[in-house]
């Protein structure tokens, strides 16, 4: 800028009354401005902080030489009233004064309570040797707090590090100034926003009460939780999720027996997950709602076995093996230890209440000697996906579960957007995406699919193989399961790039523990990242398989012979039935000793007689262990040897006859009248006391 000598290259002009002045003169002389002008001044501070605001916003080269002037009339008074309205509306003044240097540190820091926090104002390009810090204003309701945040603060006015170790969670603001000795014209400021958050998980405040209702009520549980935010919500029935039940409040209407059990709400914070259960029962009589599930165990190991059950209380319980109650077990819960083979077998329940009984299905307890894991395909590479790629933040409800995606298009995989000269890739797209919404460059994509789970208690893993540009990150029924290397940590958003760009063409295998998958139906919901805003391509491909183990067990007697008792001259049948890993091999036995060639899990005697009477019985055994059967017996029905008359009298026409009989058989007595000729006629029938 132009100016002529003598002349102070700053002015300011009134706008009312055409009067300029000398910013250094005004602030030099500390004369008293005319009455006028000071009037005007006055009624236009609004009006000329807004033209400050612009000039400074403007020329950020201007300088305001303001030396020690005391309060009073001063003009110097009206300039600094401009002043502070032009920096209020400018929000914050990297350089009120001093254009050579500005804060160079970021406007924002975070930390967690409990652990150190450290931050430091840096300027350039001259270095300050002075700093403080100061409130911001006061915030409006839902803004930054205008205190520092407790726990830490400035350490010297030299240093410029803020430390300490926060105490309290929260969002707050403060003004970082800067200096060169305190120089009116080497002095700089700028607002710092500091975010600390809490380490611990949500707290509950507030549990869902349990409650005892009749069949057709209405049910309402509720929790009140406190977290830093975002704070979330997820209901689950006896661990199993709960659709749509994703609020603080959950409501069941019209409830029946298969309602009652175990409620349980998930309370999610940025630090973790705090939950809560609560019980409900229906009333009535017992009704089986969770049945005890098939275990395994090594020899000296352990297994419990569980049963709910729906009605009033209380609510008695017996258990039983292979039909047999077990002394002493009367609870909901058997837990066994120290397993030996004794103790495999076939286990129910009976739940008794004053209304009436029911009784479990079979679990089986089996012995295990370790497993085989084999790969089980759930989908392919060319499996059905719903997708979106509107390049839009969806935010976190996406990857929930039970989130509609009915509106999302859907395709076979391989689902991409690749040029025709990738000879690995263009081959197998069988959805094309889009690389555009049709007024934005879309850098984020999402999937989701379903895949049901049918042996959830076999289920050792799942096993990923992956085809992805640029980076990707999976969840499992809402909670994410992994995450590929070129992802940064922490959080993901919509704006979050892959730290690299994929390798083209190449899968990946991702092996994952089976948390999260649940019986029945699952879902995967994926977010795939491009590499940066011009990322020529986008490629998601998938095939999803369970490693399922296959425990290696002892034999284990399903059905046991049964005994028989059997006419002269029949055919008889015993067997047996078992499971356990093959081959299984049988051999039957009687009395004691194996009975040669009978090596199946039938045995078969034709026309038998007495000398096939006797106890049966059959091992069955396998590469680890041999269990025998129950005793079978086999019987005959025969008739009573003929009695021996051992006493015969007449005497004056009365006929005695005395002859040994069995009880609770039925003799008929024959005379003729020759002894050797004619035919026997009934003389009476008498039936054995």
């Amino acid at each position: 800028m132009n100016r002529r000598p003598g002349m102070c290259w700053t002015t300011l002009a009134c706008l009312g009354c055409q009067h300029t002045w000398c910013w250094r003169q005004l602030l030099q002389s500390q004369r008293p401005l005319p009455a006028k002008t000071s009037r005007y001044f006055m009624k236009n501070q609004r009006l000329l902080s807004l033209l400050f605001a612009a000039v400074l916003h403007a020329v950020p080269a201007v300088r305001v030489v303001a030396p020690a002037i005391c309060a009073g009339n001063s003009p110097f008074v009206i300039l600094l009233k401009i002043t502070v309205g032009a920096a209020a509306l400018l929000g914050s003044v990297d350089a009120v004064s001093g254009a050579s240097t500005i804060i160079t540190s970021p406007t924002n820091a975070t930390g967690k309570v409990g652990q150190s926090f450290s931050y430091r104002i840096t300027t350039g390009p001259d270095a300050a040797n002075s700093f403080r810090t100061l409130p911001y204003g006061t915030p409006q309701p839902g803004q930054a707090q205008n205190i520092p945040a407790p726990g830490i603060a400035l350490t010297n006015e030299t240093s410029g590090y803020i430390v300490g170790v926060p105490t309290t969670a929260g969002v707050y603001s403060n003004w970082m100034i800067a200096s060169d000795n305190w120089r009116a014209d080497r002095t700089v400021s700028n607002r710092l926003i500091i975010t600390i958050t809490d380490l611990t998980p949500p707290r509950i405040v507030t549990p869902p009460a349990s409650q005892t209702v009749a069949p057709g009520a209405t049910v309402t549980m509720s929790v009140v939780a406190t977290s830093a935010p975002p704070i979330t919500y997820r209901w689950q029935h006896n661990g199993l999720n709960i659709f749509g039940a994703t609020n603080a409040t959950l409501t069941l209407s019209n409830v029946q027996p298969t309602h009652a059990g175990t409620y349980t709400v998930l309370v999610t914070g940025p630090e973790g997950t705090t939950s809560t259960n609560a019980e409900l029962v229906v009333t009535g009589p017992p009704v089986v709602i969770q049945q005890p599930q098939d275990q395994y165990a090594p020899p000296g190991g352990s297994a419990s076995f569980l049963v709910r059950a729906a009605g009033s209380m209380p609510q008695s319980f017996q258990w039983y093996l292979n039909g047999e109650p077990l002394p002493g077990k009367t609870s909901s819960n058997l837990a066994l230890s120290n397993i030996q083979s004794t103790n495999a077998g076939a286990y129910s329940v009976v739940v008794s209440n004053a209304l009436g009984t029911s009784t479990s299905a079979v679990a089986l307890l089996r012995i295990s000697y370790g497993a085989v894991t084999n790969i089980a395909p759930l989908f392919q590479l060319t499996n059905i996906w719903r997708y979106n790629q509107l390049g839009l933040n969806l935010g976190t409800a996406w990857r929930e579960f039970d989130y509609n995606d009915s509106s999302w298009p859907s395709g076979a995989g391989v689902l991409a957007k690749e040029d025709s000269a990738n000879a690995l890739v263009f081959p197998l797209i069988r959805t094309t995406l889009s690389l555009s919404n049709g007024t934005q460059f879309v850098t984020n994509f999402y999937f989701r699919t379903h895949f049901a789970i049918t042996n959830l208690p076999r289920v050792a893993g799942l096993n990923f193989s992956n085809l992805i540009d640029d980076g990707a990150v999976v969840y499992l029924n809402g909670t994410e399961i992994w995450r590929s290397t070129n992802i940064p940590t922490g959080p993901v958003t919509c704006n979050t790039f892959a730290t690299a760009a994929a390798q083209e063409g190449v899968y990946f295998v991702t092996n994952t523990p089976p948390t999260g998958l649940v019986a029945g139906d699952n879902v995967l919901a994926v977010e795939v990242h491009q590499v940066n805003a011009t990322s020529s391509d986008i490629v998601w491909g998938l095939a999803l398989s369970a490693l399922i183990a296959t425990p290696n067990t002892a034999p284990l007697i399903l059905t046991q012979p049964v005994s028989q008792v059997v006419s002269m001259g029949t055919n008889v049948t015993f067997s047996v039935s078992a499971d356990g890993t093959g081959p299984l091999a049988f051999q039957w036995y009687k009395n004691g000793s194996p009975i040669p060639g009978a090596m199946t899990p039938f045995l078969m005697l034709n026309n038998v007689n007495t000398n096939n009477a006797g106890n049966y019985t059959v091992v069955v055994s396998n590469a680890f262990s041999t269990v025998t059967s129950r005793v079978a017996t086999l019987s005959f029905n025969l008739p009573p040897p003929a009695p021996v008359m051992t006493n015969l009298r007449i005497q004056q026409n009365l006929f005695t006859l005395s002859f040994p009989a069995e009880g609770n058989v039925s003799y008929i007595l024959e005379y003729r009248d020759s002894l050797t000729s004619g035919s026997w006629q009934v003389l009476t029938n008498h039936q054995a006391g």
